[in-house]
């Protein structure tokens, strides 16, 4: 199947699945700007004018936490939740007999991907496809290498093949939606985190990718009522959050949410800007409390 019908096929599917038909519509708003920051983070850069003349920028899907956790998920290295399927390649394994050399190809490539080891790591999964070529998950993986790369096109095309391999594997889907918001294609990113959903329900990573999709369409609560479902402690969360809480009006609960993130994330690229925002919510504090009370 070529890519553009793979992914026509997933915004018609997730379009008019009901999961979607009741959800609140929202007016979408043009003033995103994107501005790169660190080897694997891009951040949006926006202007809230409404409350603030200093920018706020969302979280791009090409996040280290977003990546590493969906790349030890692939690979089994993890302690899931027992609600969630196992790892989508021990599935594969099991019900395809992929060959186990493939596997410890791309068990080698995940470790070399998590020590940022891009080109062994693009190795490795070279390998493990020339001994399986419809190795699924390594097309996956290779999604989320080209992510770290910031090659979005790729990892587009990367995670598209794998669907097109394994259709029910969610975190082919994840990867998609990954890298659809990372290319700021937010319908598309909504319809492929929605479609590993359906999949597979307790994929949290899906979930917070229909929230940053949500986030970027401009739909804030529903961004916010996505996150709620969410019980993972991430700095992704807590950023989308914030940020989706600052365009609500709600720079108070916000703040908390940016200094959350800042805690978990002491070294992210984009600290000092969200420390600006934090003194600006503070300042408009100190002179609320010395403003004399009007009767």
């Amino acid at each position: 199947m070529a890519q553009h019908e793979i992914c026509a096929g997933i915004v018609r599917t997730w379009r008019n699945s009901p999961q979607i038909s009741g959800q609140e519509s929202y007016v979408r708003l043009d003033f995103y700007k994107a501005h790169r920051h660190s080897r694997l983070q891009t951040a949006a850069t926006f202007v809230l004018l409404f409350l603030f003349s200093l920018p706020l920028f969302s979280q791009n899907s090409a996040d280290p936490a977003s990546i590493d956790s969906l790349a030890k998920t692939l690979t089994g290295d993890t302690d899931p939740h027992p609600s969630q399927l196992p790892s989508s390649y021990v599935v594969s394994a099991s019900r395809l007999r992929v060959p186990s050399k493939a596997v410890t190809h791309l068990v080698a490539a995940q470790r070399h991907f998590l020590k940022m080891q891009l080109a062994q790591a693009t190795q490795e999964l070279d390998r493990a496809i020339r001994i399986y070529p419809g190795f699924a998950q390594a097309f996956c993986l290779m999604a989320l290498v080209h992510l770290a790369e910031k090659d979005f096109t790729a990892s587009v095309e990367n995670a598209a093949h794998a669907i097109s391999l394994d259709d029910a594997d969610a975190y082919s889907w994840v990867a998609l939606a990954t890298a659809y918001n990372s290319l700021n294609e937010w319908t598309e990113a909504e319809a492929a985190a929605g479609r590993a959903l359906e999949v597979n329900p307790p994929a949290w990573q899906g979930r917070l990718e229909l929230a940053k999709s949500f986030y970027g369409e401009a739909r804030f609560a529903l961004a916010l009522s996505t996150l709620d479902q969410l019980h993972q402690d991430i700095p992704d969360i807590h950023l989308v959050r914030a940020n989706s809480l600052m365009r609500l009006g709600r720079p108070q609960e916000a703040a908390q949410q940016f200094a959350v993130f800042l805690r978990e994330a002491p070294g992210d690229s984009r600290a000092d800007q969200i420390q600006q925002i934090l003194r600006r919510v503070q300042s408009v504090n100190n002179q609320s409390a010395a403003s004399p009370s009007r009767p």
